[in-house]
C-alpha cells in the first residue's frame, strides 16, 4: 500500500467500516456514494473527493466490507454481509488476493 493510501485509510478507515455496519444495522444497504461522502465527512472531517470511494475499495479488497455495484451510472451500491472467506482475513489479518498480512 503506497504511504498516501495508509495515511488516508489511518484517517478515515474506520469511518468507512462504521458506515458499512450502520446501514446493514439499520436495514438500509443501498446508498449512492454521496451518502458515504457525507457520513465521511460528519465522522472523520473534510477529505478529499475520492478518498472515501478509495478507502471503500481497499476495505473491500481486504474483507472489512463487502459491497455489489447496483448502477454505475447512479453510483449507487448495496452493501452484503461478508462472506466466511472475508472474515477469515479480516480474523487472521492475511490477505489471499494480495499475498500479504
Amino acid at each position: 500500500m503506497n504511504k498516501n493510501l495508509a495515511r488516508v485509510n489511518a484517517t478515515i478507515g474506520a469511518a468507512v467500516v462504521g458506515f458499512y455496519r450502520h446501514r446493514l444495522s439499520i436495514e438500509k444497504p443501498e446508498f449512492h456514494a454521496d451518502d458515504l461522502r457525507t457520513y465521511i465527512t460528519s465522522h472523520a472531517g473534510i477529505t478529499a473527493p475520492g478518498s472515501a470511494d478509495r478507502i471503500l475499495r481497499l476495505k473491500r479488497r481486504k474483507g472489512e466490507v463487502n459491497y455489489k455495484i447496483v448502477s454505475r451510472r447512479n453510483s449507487l451500491y448495496r452493501f452484503e454481509e461478508r462472506n466466511e472467506a472475508s472474515k477469515a482475513v479480516v480474523n487472521t489479518g492475511y490477505d489471499v488476493a494480495m499475498g500479504t498480512r
